[in-house]
């Protein structure tokens, strides 16, 4: 039952730092998109 608590909260901490990753990822190219795209209709 100790391995069986252990793998309880591995699962679940690792849900945590994943939802993270998901938010960082949608966020790096929601910025370098919309400041190409404002960079790309001045320069034309």
């Amino acid at each position: 039952m100790g391995i069986k608590k252990i793998f309880s909260p591995s699962p679940a901490k690792m849900s945590v730092p994943g939802e993270i990753l998901l938010s960082k990822k949608q966020t790096m190219p929601y910025l370098p998109f919309p400041q190409h795209s404002c960079n790309l209709p001045p320069s034309d």
